[in-house]
């Protein structure tokens, strides 16, 4: 008897001292005595960014006056390793914005997270394609909610390429070597030097990405060597400068303030689709304009090539104490016209055709983004497996580049290299995993 009143006042103990804590499971919420509840939301970005979700939540606290919104926010630096000992220990925020290689790590099951399946009566996904939806489920639960969506493109300067003669745009990759020998000089149509250009050509030629879901790689190693090659066929022809002289010239500068594409010495580059924006606006300042021509083909191509990821995912956390309320929240910044008016593009342009259609009808896209719009539309890209943004997989293909770029190794070494180096890679991070 001692013994059992014993252990029911350490009970009674445990759920006072509970009740008073503001999060005795980790993540709970103290809701307030009028009834009100409180769910958070933490995102990472600059001071545009928090600005407009501020704004966003603002709006939404207003239009449900019993939901109080936390916001959790910071700079990049430090936000992941951050969120990686929040899930781990459990206190991680109601709704959060998520990179799309966290999976990985933190849902490598699909069980990290809600599964926002369970929620569609309050998430309306109908502005969202399958294939879209599909990057953020794992094992059929649906772990996040793309906010964007990325894409490979070629941007070039619309008004140096007309200065010499060239107003059409070339629709395969030979055509661009008769461009480069229009160009004075010194002067190159476009700028690519990453792994990431080599592989949009041996997509194009496959049909195939990369790394598939698991890690695999889906290219042999003749065929990587042809990419390579490929690659050093457009340096040598002149389209594009080499990897040293990037090295040497650029750094590890963005493209986009450089005075050599401010000059139109480089024409164009080779990028995704997401930094668009700041290459139109800087390129303005000197009163030229950003054009997207056809993305490049080879013949025979299998597809367009241009490989395509999701930008910044929404996960909610499958400790939420108020799912419903969290659901309503994310639903509120992906689709209600408030929502989506405040959060504007400071996360880059969103996937949800329903957001698009509110944005544009609120003048807030403005003409670059308009035309890269209808190119991620009309071009048939293959999703990026996840392990490609890894630090361990980018560091081992990224280095082998250089390498090739700078004449250390021929293109049958760096492709034996990329094979050995990132299935290495690849084992590495799996191992860690489990």
């Amino acid at each position: 008897m001692k013994r059992l009143t014993k252990k029911l006042l350490i009970a009674s103990m445990t759920v006072l001292a509970c009740l008073g804590l503001t999060a005795c499971s980790g993540n709970k919420s103290a809701d307030t005595k009028d009834g009100k509840v409180t769910i958070r939301f933490s995102w990472w970005g600059n001071d545009d960014r928090h600005k407009d979700t501020l704004k966003a939540i603002k709006a939404f606290e207003k239009a449900n006056p019993k939901i109080k919104v936390k916001a959790e926010y910071s700079g990049w630096d430090g936000f992941d390793q951050k969120m990686a000992t929040q899930i781990s220990g459990g206190t991680e925020a109601d709704v959060m914005q998520i990179n799309y290689d966290w999976y990985l790590n933190f849902s490598p099951k699909g069980e990290g997270f809600a599964d926002l399946n369970k929620y569609k009566k309050i998430i309306d996904l109908s502005g969202y394609s399958d294939d879209i939806l599909k990057a953020g489920e794992i094992n059929g639960k649906l772990n996040g909610i793309p906010h964007g969506e990325n894409t490979r493109v070629i941007a070039v300067n619309k008004d140096i390429l007309n200065k010499y003669g060239i107003t059409e745009y070339p629709k395969t990759w030979t055509g661009w070597e008769e461009v480069a020998k229009k160009l004075p000089d010194g002067y190159y149509p476009v700028e690519f030097s990453t792994f990431l250009d080599i592989i949009c050509y041996i997509t194009q030629k496959t049909g195939k990405s990369f790394l598939d879901e698991e890690g695999n790689i889906n290219y042999s190693q003749s065929e990587l060597k042809d990419g390579f090659d490929w690659y050093q066929q457009m340096v040598d022809s002149g389209v594009s400068p080499s990897r040293k002289w990037v090295m040497d010239t650029v750094g590890h500068d963005s493209i986009a303030t450089t005075k050599e594409f401010l000059n139109g010495k480089l024409t164009g580059f080779f990028d995704w689709t997401a930094v668009l924006n700041s290459f139109s606006t800087n390129l303005k300042q000197t009163g030229m304009t950003l054009d997207i021509p056809p993305f490049p083909e080879v013949e025979g191509a299998k597809s367009d090539g241009a490989i395509k990821k999701p930008t910044m995912l929404f996960s909610m956390s499958k400790h939420s104490e108020h799912p419903k309320e969290a659901a309503k929240f994310l639903n509120f910044i992906l689709n209600d016209p408030e929502g989506v008016k405040a959060m504007g593009t400071s996360r880059g342009l969103p996937v949800n055709t329903n957001a698009q259609k509110i944005l544009e009808e609120n003048d807030q896209i403005d003409d670059i983004t308009k035309k890269a719009i209808s190119y991620s539309n009309a071009t048939k890209g293959v999703m990026e497996s996840r392990y490609m943004e890894l630090s361990q997989i980018a560091t081992a293909y990224n280095d082998i580049t250089d390498s090739f770029g700078v004449g250390k190794i021929n293109s049958k070494e760096a492709a034996k290299q990329i094979i050995t180096k990132v299935n290495a890679a690849v084992k590495q991070v799996k191992s860690k995993a489990k």
